[in-house]
């Protein structure tokens, strides 16, 4: 027994049962023309305009194909498309070292001019701004990131600047907490607050 019984509105054979066709989605029961006209299902000949029902049903699958395997466009890529960010991998010890050495010569700096004002707010700012996901002066130069060492999220503001006092006892007793971050990635005070520096990979 055939699994067909009729033909679509443009000609395409219909499965026993079923309302509208699976190629094209046209209704059962009646074709349309070319220039849009509807017939009914056992006429082969467009009765108004005179157009084939052969000649519909074949351009109405080369219509679909087009629409189907076509290209999209740019204006047809959703923009709320989310964008895949650049890789990160863990940074170098000598890159935390020169960051680390930049970030302290502007402390310096502004410090000496200032009396210490500048020199605690840039503290500050540099913590906030590592916390959220942004970069101080020397994280921005070496391309260095401050993630949470646990699933590679930001960590927030206030982490960030309690990170960066905290890394006043990294310098207690000899610079330990250094030595071990330099060894193992990760200082006292990344330790406590728990997170890692990584770097663009690209």
């Amino acid at each position: 027994m055939s699994l067909y019984s009729d033909r679509c509105s443009n000609g395409h054979l219909l499965t026993e049962g079923s309302s509208f066709c699976s190629i094209c989605g046209a209704p059962a029961g009646k074709w349309t023309c070319p220039q849009g006209h509807a017939n009914e299902s056992d006429t082969q000949i467009c009765s108004t305009c005179g157009a084939s029902r052969v000649a519909s049903a074949s351009n109405a699958s080369s219509s679909l194909s087009a629409k189907q395997f076509s290209t999209p466009t740019a204006e047809q890529i959703p923009v709320d498309v989310p964008q895949v960010p650049g890789l990160r991998v863990p940074t170098s010890n000598w890159m935390r070292f020169w960051a680390h050495l930049i970030d302290t010569i502007i402390v310096f700096l502004l410090t000496s001019l200032t009396f210490g004002i500048l020199g605690l707010g840039y503290l500050i700012w540099a913590g906030w701004m590592q916390g959220v996901g942004r970069q101080s002066i020397g994280y921005m130069v070496t391309r260095q990131h401050l993630v949470s060492s646990k699933d590679g999220s930001v960590v927030g503001g206030g982490a960030g600047v309690g990170r960066m006092f905290l890394h006043l006892l990294d310098g207690l007793p000899l610079f330990a907490g250094y030595i071990v971050g330099f060894v193992t990635g990760q200082t006292f005070a990344d330790r406590m607050v728990g997170t890692l520096v990584v770097r663009d990979k690209h």
